[in-house]
């Protein structure tokens, strides 16, 4: 899925997940805005092939089949045409852009600021909202969703319009799926009956963030706070950690098969 201008396909896509965060043990590379990792960031690709094409638990559903097409870190960045979108305000981009969330509501956000950007291309708040996304791993989510490669090539490539859409777009497009999911819960459970009550628009809220400059600090506080999720987020993390450090050592098989109560020297091993 091509990210960008015109008639490149960036998706349409709604939901996912959610997340409190601990201080984590080991923390990713931080996403530097340099041309070294323009091509690829390799703390994002090492999360991002977790989760590509992972089922849901319970279900034959994999993230092709979510709603909307998937998307690439290596996808080149489409302008529209072969012009160049350098100096072309954010009010006339919008009318060619293909949202990876929903155009209305990142039309929201844009209305919200008067339809300056929102971003500053090398400032503390854009480079805190792309590591965000390339950490987003942490919360079961995968970083290759929100085309982080393709912000960072917009954002070296000095094309501040199409950076600050993309960017913008992302993030509006990373909260939906930290707090309302990224697959309709029917989908999953014919049977599901859980419902919520009113909730806040994400997309006035970040248009709020957005007028006070402070859109990566909205995207910290959007992860469920409540004692399961936080439960859930750290032992993801130290199941990824193993993971990481190359997973659990072989158990020799001896010929014996374990069952409840068994005990011996073979037990004693696989507890060790």
């Amino acid at each position: 899925m091509q990210a960008g201008w015109g008639d490149s396909e960036y998706g349409d896509i709604f939901a996912s997940q959610q997340k409190s965060k601990p201080q984590p043990k080991k923390a990713g590379k931080p996403v530097a805005t340099s041309a070294a990792t323009l091509v690829a960031v390799p703390d994002v690709q090492q999360h991002a092939a977790r989760a590509v094409d992972t089922p849901i638990p319970g279900t034959q559903l994999r993230p092709k089949q979510r709603q909307g097409a998937s998307s690439s870190l290596h996808q080149p960045v489409s302008p529209l045409g072969n012009s160049s979108m350098h100096n072309v305000s954010i009010k006339s981009a919008l009318g060619h852009y293909r949202s990876a969330s929903n155009k209305e509501r990142l039309k929201q956000v844009y209305r919200a600021k008067g339809y300056r950007p929102v971003w500053k291309r090398a400032g503390r708040d854009a480079n805190a909202a792309i590591q965000i996304l390339a950490e987003s791993d942490s919360h079961g989510l995968n970083p290759a969703e929100y085309h982080v490669n393709e912000i960072l090539r917009a954002q070296e490539g000095g094309d501040e319009t199409l950076f600050d859409l993309m960017l913008t777009d992302n993030a509006l497009r990373y909260v939906t799926h930290l707090r309302d999911g990224q697959y309709r819960p029917q989908d999953v459970d014919p049977q599901w009956l859980i419902r919520h009550g009113a909730r806040a628009d994400l997309a006035a809220s970040m248009g709020k963030a957005a007028k006070r400059g402070g859109v990566s600090g909205f995207m910290k506080k959007i992860a469920p706070r409540h004692a399961v999720y936080r439960s859930l987020y750290r032992h993801l993390y130290d199941y990824n950690s193993i993971a990481d450090s190359g997973g659990w050592p072989a158990f020799p098989v001896r010929g014996r098969r374990l069952q409840p109560g068994s005990s011996g020297s073979d037990v004693k091993a696989l507890r060790a």
